[in-house]
């Protein structure tokens, strides 16, 4: 199945790409994704850009590799890569809730899949940064938004 999902969406990026060539068949410049620059809801289309591993390094990935799909009460993960060892998160639908914080001053917690407690996440310079506790040396992770490129009709 989720290779299936893998191919339509395939399908779908190259029929995009098509799209949008000029008449002599080359693909137009800039860049496939415009991202939105100040964010303030968590809905949406995100791609992972990059990861700060503390004494791991940073890794940055490519435009589009891995989406995160936000929606009011699940988050879908899609992995575009075709090498899944080297994504930080698992394909699938997720349910999360937003958890406010326990203190004044404190982070906002994502929960995943019903737990009770999950990492900070914040919306800070244009992107959606999750803290698994960077400053303990766990992973935080940043997305930018995608602003959707075309309208979709409801039938």
């Amino acid at each position: 199945m989720k290779r299936v999902i893998k191919n339509m969406m395939r399908l779908m990026v190259a029929c995009v790409f098509a799209a949008c060539s000029s008449s002599n068949d080359e693909l137009m410049p800039g860049a496939p994704f415009i991202y939105e620059e100040n964010p303030t809801t968590l809905e949406g289309t995100w791609h992972l850009v990059k990861a700060n591993y503390g004494w791991g390094g940073i890794k940055e990935y490519p435009e589009g590799d891995i989406e995160v799909v936000f929606n009011p009460s699940t988050m879908l993960v899609i992995n575009h890569s075709d090498s899944q060892e080297e994504s930080p998160f698992i394909d699938g639908t997720y349910t999360y809730q937003i958890l406010e914080a326990k203190h004044d001053g404190g982070s906002k917690r994502l929960a995943f899949n019903g737990k009770e407690d999950g990492p900070a996440f914040g919306l800070h310079d244009g992107m959606l940064i999750i803290d698994y506790g960077m400053a303990a040396d766990g992973p935080g992770y940043y997305f930018k938004k995608v602003i959707p490129t075309f309208s979709t009709f409801d039938n």
